[in-house]
């Protein structure tokens, strides 16, 4: 969503250091480091604020782009991930096991689940348990020393600290967790989120991924994806849905920021249970509790897609894209400077997209107060899902 967006395209899943160590285009062989500094989880306020669950703490992993988790170690940089888990009430008459749905935050942070903006994501919970099925929140962000990833003064230096492949390895080490937990249905695991966390859906329902992690016949069961970004985020260029696994996309028709009609659809061509529900008159976020709001931040929804390639490379499209634009001629160049100095290459990145490219556009609507209105949907798919 909004600024951050400028990131997703770019630097989400491939951006890189000049502390990799690269042997060839595709092999990287040394992990980056991103230091000890951690800040305290908002999520340890939650307890007290919802009047249930317990925090629990579970060990991930930083990575930069998809082509570390392929070539390279990513085990050498693990972080710590908090998360508030609470089950619903069992009859007390045998140790129930229960299906649970992961939540995941966007790139306001998790300190958002907390403002009123953002309650209608606590207050899914209560119905959620009431419909028997387990609620955790998961925080990316705190583990990383990141606060958001959106304002301005936070983007240069937040945002490849957590990456969209590094929230997307939260999300399977979650999953990793609760599989193995004595009171979880691990055949019934769902997970969903907004804008960033609607992202991530996609990611960890790819096989390209979760094979990297996970044994072939595990998978999330139910994955709802809430104005996400399908276009210019680093998703895979060929999507291999995860079997047993269902998933729903809902996105407003206003949203400027993207469409993932076309995603949805080549998704399905591969054989992957997946349906798109649109939302007329809707726009982005559409569940926060403020009504329709307008922000000049950047979008590239005319930009080329941004993919990536089964190996980790970034699709033949952004780097004709990048010739266009005279950023950089061929992929060998664009790598070259990625990695000799990554941040000096997302500036001209920025510099030859703005003056040399029209694809940017300036308008983001969010926002609508449809959380209500959407509850019914929400909690019958994931009833129908995961019960």
């Amino acid at each position: 969503m909004f600024i951050k967006k400028i990131l997703l395209v770019f630097i989400l899943l491939f951006f890189s250091s000049t502390t990799f160590a690269v042997e060839t285009e595709t092999t990287v062989v040394d992990m980056f480091s991103f230091g000890k500094k951690t800040k305290e989880s908002p999520f340890l306020k939650l307890p007290e604020i919802l009047g249930n669950g317990t925090i629990i703490n579970f060990t991930s992993y930083n990575v930069l782009e998809f082509r570390q988790i392929l070539y390279g170690n990513i085990e050498s940089q693990p972080i710590n991930v908090t998360g508030h888990l609470t089950f619903p009430i069992g009859d007390g008459t045998s140790i129930d096991k229960f299906p649970v749905l992961i939540i995941l935050h966007d790139s306001l942070g998790p300190a958002e689940f907390l403002k009123d903006r953002m309650r209608w994501f606590r207050d899914i919970q209560r119905t959620l348990l009431e419909n028997g099925i387990a609620v955790f929140y998961i925080d990316s962000f705190s583990g990383r020393g990141v606060k958001q990833t959106y304002r301005d003064k936070d983007l240069y230096e937040d945002m490849y600290k957590v990456t969209m492949i590094s929230q997307a390895i939260d999300a399977v080490m979650a999953y990793i967790f609760l599989k193995d937990h004595p009171k979880v249905d691990a055949s019934k695991i769902g997970i969903t989120g907004s804008s960033r966390g609607g992202t991530i859906p996609f990611i960890v329902a790819d096989k390209k991924f979760t094979k990297n992690f996970l044994d072939d016949d595990e998978g999330f069961a139910a994955l709802l994806a809430m104005s996400p970004e399908c276009k210019i985020s680093g998703l895979f260029e060929n999507p291999d849905m995860t079997k047993n696994s269902k998933m729903l996309v809902v996105q407003g028709t206003l949203d400027e920021v993207s469409s993932c009609i076309e995603y949805v659809e080549k998704i399905k061509k591969n054989g992957g249970d997946i349906e798109i529900d649109l939302k007329e008159g809707w726009h982005r976020n559409f569940v926060w509790n403020v009504q329709k709001t307008f922000d000049r931040k950047y979008n590239f929804n005319n930009c080329p897609p941004y993919y990536l390639q089964d190996n980790g490379d970034i699709n033949d499209e952004m780097i004709d894209f990048f010739a266009k634009i005279k950023a950089w001629k061929t992929k060998k160049d664009y790598y070259e400077d990625l990695y000799e100095n990554s941040e000096k290459t997302f500036h001209r990145m920025m510099k030859k997209i703005k003056k040399k490219s029209e694809c940017i556009e300036f308008e983001t609507h969010y926002g609508g107060k449809h959380g209500k209105e959407f509850t019914p949907k929400f909690i019958g798919f994931f009833a129908e899902n995961l019960l």
